[in-house]
C-alpha cells in the first residue's frame, strides 16, 4: 500500500480512499486566486501593413492574433502573424483572466520608409480607438499627433538622382524617445483607460475621412533610391496588463 502523507500518497498525489473508486469527482480547485492579480508593464502591439505601388485603405489593428492569417493592404496573399507582428492572443480582445489599462499610445514606421510614403500616412490617415464597440471611440486623431515612443530619426533627406549614386536614410515618427507618444493618463483618475475582461477593442487607420487630399498610393519598389516599400505602421498601446494570480 502506497504511504500517505497529510492526504496524498509519497508521489504527492491526491490520496484516493478506497471508496472513491470508480466514483469520480472534481478534486481540483480553480487554479486562480480571488480578488488577486499581478502587474507588468508590456504594451500591446501590432503592425499594419501597405504595400508599395498601392493605394492607402482602411485597416484595424488588433483585430488578428497570433497564428491568424493577415493579409497587407494591396498583397496577393496572405501569411500567419507571428510574435514579431503582435502579442494579442485573441482576436480583439484579451485572455480571460487578464485587463489591460492604457495610459498612452505610440507608433512607429518602418525605418527605411519612403519620405513620401511618410508624410502622406502621417497626415492623411485618421487613428481611431474603440473600446467596447466600434461606436465607441476613445482616441481620434492623425498620425502626426502620435508620437513613436523611441526609435531612429532623421532630420532630412538625400534623393537618389539614378541607379549608379547609393546612400541611406533612417527615419522616425518624432524625436526617440520613449516619452515621445500620445498620453492618455497615468492611472483612471487622470484618463487611463481600461480593457475590461473579454471586451472588444481595436485601432483602426482609415485614410476615406480626409476630403481635402487625393488617395495617396504608395511609390512604387524600383530600381533608384530611396526605395519603396510601402507602410509598416508598428502601433503600441502602452500601459500595465493585470493577469490573475496562478
Amino acid at each position: 500500500m502506497r504511504e500517505q502523507v497529510q492526504g496524498k500518497s509519497r508521489y504527492g498525489l491526491p490520496w484516493v480512499e478506497p471508496a472513491k473508486i470508480g466514483r469520480p469527482r472534481w478534486i481540483h480547485k480553480n487554479p486562480v486566486v480571488a480578488d488577486q492579480a499581478e502587474e507588468i508593464y508590456e504594451p500591446l502591439r501590432d503592425v499594419l501593413i501597405t504595400t508599395p505601388s498601392y493605394a492607402f485603405g482602411s485597416q484595424k489593428a488588433f483585430s488578428i492574433p497570433v497564428g491568424g492569417s493577415y493579409t497587407p493592404m494591396g498583397a496577393a496573399t496572405p501569411y500567419q502573424k507571428t510574435r514579431w507582428d503582435t502579442n494579442l492572443i485573441r482576436a480583439a480582445e484579451l485572455p480571460n483572466p487578464e485587463k489591460f489599462q492604457i495610459e498612452g499610445i505610440a507608433v512607429q514606421l518602418h525605418p527605411s520608409t519612403h519620405p513620401t510614403d511618410a508624410a502622406a500616412w502621417a497626415a492623411q490617415m485618421l487613428i481611431t480607438l474603440t473600446i467596447g464597440g466600434d461606436d465607441k471611440k476613445y482616441v481620434e486623431m492623425q498620425p502626426i499627433f502620435l508620437g513613436g515612443a523611441g526609435g531612429l530619426f532623421s532630420s532630412g533627406q538625400i534623393f537618389q538622382t539614378s541607379a549608379a549614386n547609393f546612400d541611406a536614410h533612417l527615419l522616425s515618427n518624432g524625436w526617440p524617445t520613449c516619452r515621445n507618444l500620445h498620453v492618455l493618463g497615468e492611472d483612471l483618475a487622470s484618463g487611463a483607460q481600461i480593457i475590461e475582461q473579454g471586451q472588444n477593442f481595436g485601432l483602426t487607420e482609415d485614410p476615406s475621412q480626409d476630403k481635402y487630399d487625393a488617395a495617396y498610393t504608395t511609390v512604387a519598389d524600383t530600381a533608384v533610391w530611396p526605395l519603396g516599400r510601402g507602410i509598416e505602421a508598428f502601433y503600441q498601446l502602452v500601459g500595465h496588463r493585470l493577469r490573475g494570480v496562478q
